[in-house]
């Protein structure tokens, strides 16, 4: 089985170890992954927004994907794309599937990515997935993994406006691991209706609620500290009922919804700075018991 938290130092001949810019991982959309040492670096196939399935085994407590997966076993995901396929450098000595997992799995759990199907085969596809900015999730996969080649995928959602895409899959992934998904719609400055990028993400959240038929949530509105606090406690109250109507007007019954709005009372970012006032204006949902 393959375990990224395990040495590498204690489980191969040499370290070869793929390097990861911990920065791009902390701050921006995609990793920078170097290939395996015995493989030669490739170009990226890279689209700005497209959608990227992938079968995967999961029937076992340790694989965390059970609710994302379609009823034919796909993960589906959809954002910025990106793939890579290294191939064998001329000459090289062989290098395993084996020793391409465990390095890329040790160099990504340094940056915060997780394993989420830790019972796929030496061949994968191996899943691995950390949190990014503005409630995006970003995924890497290890594709197609043999002695010969090997691909890297890694999948980030993709901003459309100031409305950030997000999946149903991006969702649920959120609440598996922080009990609530963090959303930012677009609305215009003092309003509360949606824009045709918000239906959008209304889209989703309908997805996630029929992939998870018992899921409760509390739809919660938050803003910056621009203007006044009681304001803003209601403006964010009624964006969050809106997203709330939207629901029902889709056919999601009333018993599985409630609404807040906490106006400034709840910041995750600095205030003073308008990246900060940017995180702060958000819409969250928060998984009910």
């Amino acid at each position: 089985m393959f375990r990224p938290a395990l040495t590498v130092a204690s489980l191969l001949p040499r370290l070869i170890v793929a390097n990861i810019a911990v920065g791009a991982a902390l701050g921006h959309a995609q990793v920078e992954i170097s290939p395996v040492a015995g493989f030669d670096p490739a170009p990226p196939k890279v689209v700005e927004y497209d959608k990227f399935a992938v079968r995967v085994q999961c029937k076992q407590p340790t694989c965390k994907l059970g609710a994302l997966l379609s009823q034919d076993g796909k993960l589906v995901l959809e954002g910025r794309v990106e793939e890579r396929t290294h191939v064998r450098s001329k000459g090289a000595a062989l290098v395993s599937d084996l020793q391409v997992a465990r390095e890329l799995g040790e160099a990504l759990a340094k940056t915060g990515y997780t394993l989420q199907n830790p019972e796929s085969g030496r061949s994968g596809p191996f899943v691995f997935s950390a949190s990014g900015a503005k409630g995006q999730r970003k995924w890497v996969i290890l594709n197609d993994n043999f002695e010969g080649y090997y691909t890297v995928v890694q999948v980030t959602s993709q901003a459309r406006g100031t409305t950030v895409a997000v999946s149903a899959s991006d969702m649920a992934a959120q609440m598996q691991a922080d009990g609530w998904a963090t959303l930012y719609i677009e609305f215009d400055t003092g309003r509360a209706a949606l824009k045709p990028d918000g239906a959008a993400v209304v889209d989703e959240i309908v997805k996630l609620l029929q992939l998870q038929p018992k899921l409760k949530l509390s739809i919660e509105g938050h803003t910056d500290n621009v203007g006044e606090p009681a304001s803003n406690r209601k403006l964010s109250l009624e964006r969050a009922q809106a997203v709330q109507k939207a629901l029902y007007a889709k056919g999601i019954a009333a018993a599985r919804l409630s609404v807040a709005g906490h106006g400034p009372d709840i910041p995750v970012a600095d205030n003073r700075k308008d990246e900060g006032r940017a995180k702060n204006r958000r819409v969250e949902l928060v998984k009910l018991p």
